[in-house]
C-alpha cells in the first residue's frame, strides 16, 4: 500500500490536525503492507488545500507538521548502539527502512548501508 496524496483541512485548528495527522500515520503505518507515504504539498505557499501541508507560509510548522517530525522523526526512527557478544554478534529491535551500519573493533572500522524488510534481517560485517 503507498498513499500518495492526503489533504485533509481542519479548518485552522491546530491541535485537532496535529491529532489526525498523528492517528492517520500510525494507522497507516501499522498495516503490514505499507510500504510508502508521499507528500506533493508540504508549503502552504504551493499547495491547493492551504490546511492541508506541515508548514504555514512563513514556514512556521503546522499541529499536522508537529506530529509528523514526532512520528517519523523521532518515535519510529531506530538509532542504536552496542557492544557484541563474546561470539561477536549484536542485535537490536528496529523498524524496517533503510540503514547505515558501523561496526568497528581494534581500531579498525567498516560501515555497510543495508535495507531491513518488515519481517527482519541479519546482518554480517567482517572487520579486516
Amino acid at each position: 500500500i503507498s498513499v500518495t496524496a492526503v489533504d485533509v483541512d481542519t479548518q485552522g485548528d491546530e491541535d485537532l490536525g496535529y491529532e489526525y495527522r498523528r492517528d492517520y500515520l500510525i494507522a497507516f503505518y501499522s498495516h503490514p503492507s505499507a510500504v510508502g507515504l508521499y507528500m506533493w504539498g508540504f508549503w502552504d505557499g504551493a499547495q491547493w488545500m492551504k490546511m492541508g501541508p506541515l508548514y504555514h507560509t512563513d514556514w512556521k510548522l503546522k499541529g499536522s507538521g508537529r506530529a509528523w517530525k514526532e512520528m517519523v522523526e523521532k518515535e519510529w526512527r531506530t538509532v542504536a548502539a552496542g557492544m557484541t557478544s563474546g561470539s561477536g554478534r549484536y542485535s537490536t529491535r528496529a523498524f524496517h527502512g533503510d540503514y547505515v551500519v558501523t561496526a568497528s573493533f581494534g581500531g579498525k572500522k567498516k560501515t555497510v548501508k543495508t535495507s531491513l524488510p518488515p519481517a527482519g534481517k541479519s546482518i554480517q560485517i567482517t572487520l579486516k
